[in-house]
């Protein structure tokens, strides 16, 4: 995970190394981020809080279920 200075972007990336025919979800909990914050996922448009980010985490599935894949989960600020 990849925060930028001015914590207005994050970047996110999870990997399956074997994958499952029934993959089990998993939540991640980010770190660094600014808690009053609201953060846009910019290819769900879905927005979470920091704090939310932070203390709860983002609950993702893996989309394939093909071994060595990997997801970008891209984060910017609201405004």
């Amino acid at each position: 995970m990849f925060v930028s200075p001015d914590q207005k972007e994050a970047l996110l990336f999870t990997f399956v190394i074997l994958g499952a025919v029934q993959p089990e979800p998993h939540i991640t909990k980010l770190a660094g981020l600014d808690p009053q914050q609201t953060y846009v996922e910019t290819d769900t448009n879905k927005m979470y809080g920091g704090d939310e980010l932070m203390q709860l985490g983002l609950y993702t599935t893996p989309v394939q279920t093909s071994d060595y894949t990997a997801q970008v989960h891209y984060f910017k600020d609201k405004d």
